[in-house]
């Protein structure tokens, strides 16, 4: 699926409830959604190991997800150049 990242944030520290530490990455992105006219808006959610922060720039990649909605997979989306004939 191609979505565009439109925002990124890094979120670490220590849960003030349970006192575990947490460290993810948001996206704010934008992609088709089933029963939405347009693009719908959604924050994804990344383990920072997996997909270093400084590494994710706003722009358009490809992306999968499984069934629960989970990223499985972020990539820069390749440019498809046309050929005039």
């Amino acid at each position: 699926m191609r979505i565009k990242v439109v925002g990124k944030v890094h979120r670490s520290g220590t849960s003030s409830k349970t006192g575990k530490n947490y460290n993810f990455v948001e996206l704010h992105a934008v992609l088709p959604k089933r029963g939405v006219i347009g693009e719908a808006a959604q924050t994804i959610t990344m383990d920072p190991e997996i997909y270093p922060f400084d590494r994710i720039a706003p722009g358009v990649y490809d992306a999968d997800f499984d069934n629960s909605g989970s990223l499985l997979s972020l990539s820069p989306a390749q440019v498809q150049h046309s050929v005039n004939k």
